[in-house]
């Protein structure tokens, strides 16, 4: 009899659906659990995960444990299971409580939902001396003048409950904070439907440095850490992701302070299995927290780690929530370098794009995705989701994988028109 997987929601950057596929690879049965299908149908290539790879759709309130389990209850058997998680940053949480009820592997709820909460991220890091910025949550905006006083301009503000770089934002004064402040409070829910009644905002210094981010992989309560990613971000007051090259080519100095900092915060939150994607600035102080994510990487990180050691975190992460014994690998056995960059451009609707036939004449190129056109409607750059595909190289080390994905996103040519005032203001609602 088949093993039987379920899944909780997706991310909508590449892990999430690789899972889907890895899983069936396995000869697992698949059962993907969702609030909103059509999210995934939408995104290109989307529907032929799910038409080749999930055997049984099931439809629910996925933010809600009791219309979770409510909905397995109703068609599937507990015993049946044998495994329940997410691969998307949003529903760590429930799944963890799902998992636990049904008696399955899984992370502990507890630390699945200090994860999930960037303020309690930093307020657990704080407590066992893990290096992270100054930091504040604010619920009312009469707080903001005193709290700046303890925090300083230029100051990051953010919600604690967004991912991709949503409504992260540098601001250079009080004035922009007040500005920034009532515009993400007004926000009900964030970008996948849950609700922030009352929520806190996280307000914190702006570091300056560069950002890593590293892979971890979790069991039995020891951390394996996979490798160190560079990661190039857009200018700006806006942390937009722009690019991506593993394995890292900082100094191994560097890249120890690096993965010691991010196996102290799990170990500071009480991280106890699964994969984790943790992000650090480097700055004159050293190495610094900025977060814990409780799944694998995205941005199509995982398959940068795949192409350079041959070896799949999501069917590490399988495995473990199977519990079976993962893989691992052997960090000698490194053969590549792999990098992917992001298509961007101006503001506006585009009216000419041409290069993409130069793009594929390079050598290593292993995706080239666009999904803009004419007409197209480009949104201004202020989260991953607004950017317009990606090249995805492989080479004989980081740096020229990098030097290939920059030299094909060079070849791109796309000119936009600017927008007129009405249609900017409904394109930056949807």
């Amino acid at each position: 009899m088949k093993k039987h997987i379920a899944f909780l929601e997706s991310n909508l950057s590449g892990s999430g659906f690789e899972g889907l596929k890895v899983a069936k690879e396995m000869g697992y049965h698949v059962t993907f659990l969702t609030r909103d299908l059509q999210r995934y149908l939408d995104v290109p290539g989307g529907s032929d995960y799910f038409d080749h790879y999930v055997d049984d759709i099931r439809c629910c309130e996925t933010n809600s444990v009791e219309d979770v389990l409510h909905e397995i209850h109703k068609e599937i058997q507990e015993k049946t299971f044998s495994a329940f998680l997410t691969l998307g940053e949003y529903d760590v949480p429930v799944a963890a409580k799902v998992a636990t009820h049904l008696g399955l592997p899984t992370l502990d709820p507890t630390a699945a939902t200090i994860a999930r909460n960037k303020y309690l991220t930093r307020v657990y890091c704080e407590k066992s001396n893990v290096p992270i910025p100054r930091f504040k949550a604010v619920r009312e905006k009469d707080e903001l003048q005193e709290i700046m006083g303890y925090i300083g301009f230029p100051c990051i503000l953010k919600p604690v409950d967004e991912t991709s770089s949503t409504d992260v934002v540098k601001c250079g004064d009080l004035n922009e904070l007040v500005y920034h402040f009532d515009a993400i409070k007004n926000k009900g829910e964030n970008t996948r439907g849950q609700s922030r009644t009352n929520q806190e905002l996280l307000i914190e210094e702006y570091m300056v440095g560069y950002e890593v981010s590293i892979e971890v992989l979790t069991h039995n309560g020891k951390h394996e850490v996979i490798g160190v990613t560079d990661k190039f971000l857009s200018a700006g007051k806006h942390f937009v992701e722009i690019g991506h090259s593993f394995p890292s080519g900082l100094p191994e100095k560097i890249v120890k302070e690096c993965e010691q900092v991010a196996v102290d915060s799990l170990d500071a939150i009480g991280f106890n299995m699964g994969a984790s994607h943790i992000e650090v600035k480097v700055t004159k102080e050293g190495v610094k927290l900025i977060e814990i994510n409780a799944r694998p990487g995205g941005d199509k990180v995982p398959t940068l780690v795949e192409l350079s050691l041959g070896y799949s975190i999501v069917k590490d992460v399988l495995k473990l929530y199977m519990n079976e014994t993962p893989d691992l690998f052997d960090r000698k056995l490194v053969k590549k370098g792999a990098a992917i960059r992001f298509i961007t451009a101006y503001p506006g609707v585009i009216q000419h794009l041409s290069g993409s036939e130069d793009v594929c004449m390079l050598p290593g190129i292993q995706q080239f995705v666009m999904s803009a056109a004419v007409g197209t409607v480009v949104k201004p750059l202020d989260r991953n989701g607004h950017r317009l595909g990606h090249v995805l190289v492989v080479a004989d080390s980081p740096f020229e994988a990098s030097r290939i994905a920059d030299t094909a996103i060079g070849q791109l040519s796309i000119q936009t028109n600017p927008l007129s005032k009405e249609v900017a203001a409904y394109a930056n609602q949807i």
